[in-house]
């Protein structure tokens, strides 16, 4: 179970109230969260963009230095260097996703490691320090899948498991909850497609039907393929392209003013709570909530939700409508003559069309990026003083302009490699010179033993220890010099057959310490590399091949290999 605290939460929905993500999915359709993650090819931050060719290569153009007005912080292109790009240039090679939010960037490459760069105010590089980088650092490896969003990176690790560094985890990432596939702040997607919220709740972002505050994940729909937040909005995909809505709903009155949704129309007036890296707060709020999702449309490939809200349909057509901010909705001339001011072309509540054949879309702050199923990339936007839009010059453009060729298709990101084969240890056991039957496993060339049996072995003698379990924190404890209390099924007999083995997830922490163990569940029980447990506790393990023989020995210490 994720274990946040309060301020934690409440943090992390602020900074949904004013910014905002995409996570990409395969064009056409929508795609099962159980795909693995996902990855994404293109991404707009403050100023600058992104977008990865075929090849592999991450190119970049835009300010490459520019101090954002929220809070003064520094933020940059990762170049290397503060020089403006008014088009595209090489960053990186072998780079399969991309992500950009305001102030910073988080790249994963084709061998799973992480690597950000820009701001670092508040530890969200995860570079385990708060120095600014003006190229990208490698920050962590077995990645799938990674986001940003105002000042946190999160990382989905290649055993389903969701990382962050940021504001308040710290400067290196920390793990905060398992079984994701998919991020958005407070909300992820499990690997059985369903989606869980939780949070402040003051605009019914949960989506549990209320405006009470929920500290802990609630279930709110099956299927879903992605969600997104914005400006109070939150919206999810499902698997069979419907597209559902939840929160303030003045943005999006006019279509969805025929499902006649569930209103608190005694909502009052509210100023969000204030968030470093964060626009200034909204504090005029429609009093119109919907406080669980509805379905507004369908034929639906994906949503992303800022100021304003784009909707990939199906058919590659992209749709537009909100607060445009700068960033145009599209075609001017297909713009009302009082909301063509190339500043703010006002708020729209009837979706507009923007383009065909799009695959993909991103935007912050003014200027907005689009992919089309041609692998052509075209950008657009009030914005282009430091050349964010990548055109070449210094031009607004209110209609999408083509700026690359050959950038990569979003696709679901790689599958966790499959689970190592775990072999019946052949090996004869002793301990403290009495041969001993343990259910034990050859895994990679080394012998796991399950960590009950251990403990239960050495109950009696002067490197006995207890293990307990808490399920709420998921975490395995271990307590040195403690007698053992068993549970049942300790020492029963090992099978005759190979098993799949799965990485353990669960936190383990000896005397009250985190502690790093390799540690595998095999049919529901953790077991744990052998020279592991006697280095933590110091007892001799020795191995004799021409006999094919473990010894573990109490009375001595451990001796590494």
């Amino acid at each position: 179970m994720l274990k946040l605290t309060k301020g934690h939460i409440k943090n992390l929905i602020a900074m949904f109230l004013m910014c905002t993500l995409l996570l990409a999915s395969n064009a056409g359709t929508a795609m099962a969260a159980t795909d693995g993650g996902y990855v994404t090819t293109i991404a707009a931050g403050a100023g600058r963009g992104f977008a990865i060719k075929s090849d592999g290569t991450l190119w970049a153009w835009g300010a490459g230095h520019m101090k954002v007005e929220v809070d003064g912080k520094d933020t940059y292109l990762g170049t290397g260097d503060t020089a403006d790009r008014l088009t595209p240039v090489k960053i990186m090679d072998n780079v399969v996703s991309i992500d950009s939010a305001t102030t910073q960037t988080v790249a994963l490459k084709s061998d799973g490691s992480a690597w950000t760069w820009g701001n670092n105010k508040y530890g969200q590089l995860g570079t385990g320090d708060k120095e600014n980088r003006l190229a990208p650092v490698k920050v962590m490896d077995s990645v799938i899948a990674v986001h940003t969003l105002g000042a946190y990176i999160w990382f989905v690790k290649n055993d389903f498991t969701l990382w962050a560094s940021g504001w308040d985890y710290g400067d290196r990432p920390v793990k905060l909850m398992e079984d994701v596939a998919y991020v958005d702040g407070t909300s992820v997607i499990k690997t059985d497609g369903t989606l869980w919220n939780w949070g402040n709740n003051e605009y019914g972002l949960v989506g549990d039907g209320t405006t009470t505050y929920c500290e802990t994940p609630k279930k709110i729909l099956d299927g879903v393929a992605m969600v997104s937040h914005g400006g109070g909005r939150a919206m999810a995909v499902k698997t069979d392209g419907s597209l559902w809505f939840w929160g303030r709903q003045d943005a999006i009155d006019t279509i969805i003013a025929s499902v006649s949704p569930p209103l608190d129309s005694s909502y009052k007036e509210q100023t969000p709570p204030a968030m470093p890296g964060a626009p200034e707060p909204i504090t005029t709020i429609s009093p119109n909530l919907v406080l669980s999702p509805i379905k507004i449309m369908d034929g639906v490939a994906k949503v992303y939700i800022e100021s304003t809200i784009f909707i990939v349909k199906t058919d590659g057509t992209l749709l537009a409508w909100g607060d445009s901010a700068g960033a145009g909705l599209g075609p001017a001339d297909e713009i009302d003559e009082k909301y063509r001011d190339k500043y703010y072309l006002g708020a729209i509540n009837t979706p507009l069309k923007v383009a065909d054949n799009i695959v993909d879309v991103h935007k912050v702050s003014a200027n907005a990026v689009a992919l089309k199923a041609d692998g052509t990339l075209w950008t657009w936007g009030g914005w282009n003083e430091n050349g964010s839009l990548g055109t070449g010059t210094q031009e607004f453009f209110s209609r999408p302009v083509k700026i690359m060729d050959g950038i990569m298709l979003p696709t679901a990101a790689p599958a966790p490699p499959p689970p190592p084969n775990a072999m019946p240890t052949s090996s004869t056991v002793y301990v403290n010179s009495r041969p001993v039957a343990f259910d034990a496993y050859l895994i990679n060339g080394n012998n796991y033993f399950k960590l009950r049996d251990l403990a239960y072995t050495l109950n009696g003698t002067n490197k006995q220890f207890e293990t307990e379990w808490d399920g709420v924190s998921n975490t395995i404890m271990l307590v040195s010099g403690r007698k053992y209390t068993p549970v049942g099924g300790e020492m029963t007999p090992k099978g005759t057959g190979n098993m799949n083995a799965m990485p353990t997830t669960s936190k383990i922490t000896l005397d009250g310490k985190e502690v790093k163990f390799t540690a595998y569940n095999i049919g529901g029980n953790n077991y744990f590399k052998l020279r592991d447990v006697a280095a933590a506790f110091d007892f001799g393990v020795f191995w004799d091949g021409a006999n094919n023989a473990i010894t573990i020995d109490t009375n001595t210490g451990y001796t590494p290999e």
